[in-house]
């Protein structure tokens, strides 16, 4: 019998096709393509959002003002969060930094909303790559890799802030910092599962760990408990020891890099990072969630539930098999849906962690579907191998056979995502012709933008509800945050304590508005305004008032003095002070908060109330000139109404002095009668800047010493051998 020729561009019967080979990528480029169109409309600039991705794009943009300023990148005041807030000390915010570098590399060329947007339309288009890389990095076949990745984008649930893209896109809640953790999450698996299977790669898992770490906080705790599972369930018990020293040299490398952040937040942020203590939960399992999680309702809510088949089979052929992928694929999922469930929120472990109540509950849920789309691509292996067993299903047959076999499978869910897509296009077209057609809107905004001084005010705003809608999903607030207003509302993520007092300033009351600076109001033009409201501009059907107030500072009267460790005692005592009029008495309680009480010395209120004669304000620092003709020998306290923070450094008349904290949780200090100037700027906190280095150093150091990085573990494996 001859052989048959093998000559150059000759395919032979014993040498697959490249189709028979990769027709898993034909079918993840495919579910890419779809969505690549679909999620177009999440890269305009011209229509803001009501989601947290106004916040994150405000984030960006102070980190590349930050670096225009020559202020520290890392640490620095946002005066459009709340009343003021440091994001950076608190937040995790690598992907903030990276794209506010990218900004000032482009010399404004390309504008933040640009950068912002398309980098997360990037990140949306882009996941079944990180996934499929990332499987198959942990040692998947190809086709298990490339359904988990395919499978990856396709979740919908009752919008739970999980894996599924209602959790980013424009019309969700545009958690970007968690689309990112998404995608370092499975990188960090598969950088993890090298290192302690192989003994190398310490580089790689070390900075896809810190990287993680310091995109999304809480993801760090999710990957902590996923790298003791891979410890455990990776290998062969006898090699736990040398598995357990590479994740300890892992983890202290990482630990190294992210600690110019970790160190400065565990060191102020039990104090001064929100709990939300208006937000109570129970920490007892919900019956219903129960029932959805276990029936399929986070895979596939209100269609097939070819998504919940995939998981099914996944978990049929991790039983079957019980290799170290499958085990920690189905151990993993079990864990964390555990976690989910029991909702130990309230419990010694929510404690624990460095976390305000509801993370556990709300965040495990994302690790689900990290770990649900790991035992996806089992189920995906184990039909394909089961259909790769009929003779006819070889070669190019069976690979037309099963890119049309999945693609089936998989297409009431691209049809469902297609439809949810289609109608966010139908909300950015609307809006973007209601802003077009607005009377007098454009008018208003930019008069608003000219404008220096003081906050807005557009009325109350919720998730749900604003007073001036325009079109159908966007408020007049929305419009001014995106513009890089102060405004005073809905407060965008309640960190700093004082923020959940920002709700609505009752319309008759001045006092009100002079507490939270408000200068100016946005309201409709058909509206009947107090009388203390100055006419500024009206335009089709929008109008703007001016309120007189006494300026960013004012001369308040301390007349008690408590202290305080919790900061539930402290915000509901902010809040009654609030209610009760202390707007219009100007009297305040002094707060000796995180420090023992000192002996009250009451502070006299200014005669008259005056205005503040000059003042200059800039995102980080604070200039005003104040007077009073006090009786000689008075000791006086002036507010200035941001948020109290330890960080800002406060002179008078360039003499500096210790600030305090004075109801409803302003910055203050005590002045003589007279003429005198007050200057407050915001610190970076001391330890940011030489952490970094470090870390750079260990980087260096890591690269070096690369070949060396598993001496540790080999000494284990030579010990116990």
């Amino acid at each position: 019998m001859e052989r048959p020729e093998t000559g150059r561009g000759t395919t032979t019967a014993a040498t697959p096709t490249w189709f028979a080979t990769w027709w898993p990528m034909v079918l993840v480029g495919m579910v890419m393509l779809v969505h690549a169109v679909a999620l177009v409309p999440e890269l305009a600039t011209d229509v803001p959002t009501r989601n947290d991705s106004m916040f994150h794009l405000l984030m960006v943009r102070g980190a590349s003002d930050a670096l225009a300023a020559g202020s520290n990148p890392l640490d620095f005041w946002i005066p459009q969060l709340e009343l003021g807030f440091p994001q950076f000390l608190y937040y995790q915010h690598l992907p903030h930094l990276l794209l506010a570098l990218v900004h000032r590399a482009c010399f404004g060329i390309v504008s933040v909303e640009t950068l912002f947007h398309g980098f997360r339309y990037l990140l949306l288009v882009g996941m079944p790559l990180t996934v499929l890389w990332s499987m198959r990095r942990m040692g998947f076949s190809l086709v298990a890799s490339a359904i988990g990745g395919a499978a990856s984008m396709l979740f919908v649930a009752d919008n739970r802030m999980g894996l599924e893209y209602n959790s980013y896109v424009s019309r969700g809640y545009g958690l970007f910092s968690q689309l990112v953790a998404i995608h370092l999450t499975f990188i960090t698996l598969a950088t993890l599962t090298v290192t302690l299977r192989e003994g190398r790669g310490y580089a790689a898992a070390a900075l896809s760990l810190a990287a993680l770490v310091l995109s999304h906080l809480l993801f760090g705790v999710i990957i902590a408990v996923l790298s003791v599972l891979l410890w455990l369930l990776g290998d062969h018990p006898r090699t736990w020891g040398p598995r357990l020293v590479r994740l300890a040299v892992v983890g202290m490398v990482a630990g190294v890099l992210a600690s110019y952040m970790l160190i400065p937040f565990v060191l102020s942020s039990k104090a001064w990072l929100s709990t939300m203590p208006w937000v109570k939960l129970s920490g007892t399992p919900s019956w219903r969630v129960t029932e959805q999680t276990l029936s399929g309702g986070m895979y596939d809510l209100g269609r097939l539930p070819v998504l919940t088949f995939l998981v099914a089979a996944g978990v049929v052929a991790a039983a079957i098999s019980r290799d170290a992928r499958s085990r920690f694929a189905a151990v993993g999922l079990l864990v964390c849906v555990a976690l989910y469930l029991v909702r130990p929120d309230a419990t010694v472990l929510g404690r624990l962690l460095p976390a305000h109540n509801g993370f556990v509950s709300y965040r495990f849920l994302s690790a689900i579907g990290v770990l649900s789309v790991l035992v996806m691509g089992l189920g995906a292996d184990a039909l394909w191998r089961l259909m790769a067993r009929v003779p006819t299903l070889r070669g190019t047959t069976g690979a037309v056979v099963g890119l049309l076999a999945f693609g089936l499978l998989l297409t009431p869910a691209l049809v469902e995502r297609w439809g949810y897509y289609r109608d966010q296009r139908d909300v950015v077209e609307e809006s973007r012709a209601a802003l077009a057609a607005a009377p007098g809107l454009a008018e208003v905004l930019a008069r608003v933008e000219a404008t220096s001084g003081g906050r807005v005010y557009a009325g109350p705003v919720t998730t749900r509800s604003c007073p001036m809608r325009v079109g159908p999903g966007l408020c007049v607030s929305d419009l001014l945050n995106a513009r890089g207003v102060s405004t005073v509302g809905n407060p965008m993520q309640g960190l700093a304590l004082s923020s959940g007092l920002i709700k609505e300033i009752p319309a008759g009351n001045p006092a009100m508005y002079d507490l939270f600076d408000v200068r100016t109001v946005v309201i409709g033009s058909d509206r009947v305004v107090p009388s203390f409201l100055q006419p500024v501009l009206k335009a089709g059907d929008y109008a703007l008032y001016a309120v007189p107030t006494s300026g960013v500072a004012q001369y308040v009267g301390v007349n008690a003095r408590r202290a305080t460790n919790r900061q539930d005692t402290l915000y509901f005592a902010h809040d009654a002070w609030v209610r009760a009029g202390g707007a219009a008495s100007h009297l305040v309680t002094r707060w000796d908060y995180r420090v023992p009480l000192a002996p009250h010395v009451p502070r006299a209120l200014c005669p008259g109330n005056p205005r503040t004669v000059r003042e200059e304000v800039t995102s980080q620092s604070v200039m005003v000139d104040v007077g009073c003709a006090a009786p000689s020998g008075d000791t006086l306290a002036v507010a200035l109404k941001m948020s109290y923070h330890p960080q800002w450094e406060v002179t008078v008349d360039g003499a500096a002095v210790q600030p305090y904290m004075v109801s409803p949780g302003f910055l203050a200090v005590d002045v003589a009668p007279g003429a005198h100037r007050i200057a407050a700027r915001y610190r970076a906190h001391p330890a940011k800047l030489p952490l970094l280095l470090l870390g750079l150093v260990v980087v260096v150091a890591v690269a070096l010493l690369k070949d060396r990085m598993d001496a540790p573990a080999q000494w284990w494996l030579r010990r116990v051998a």
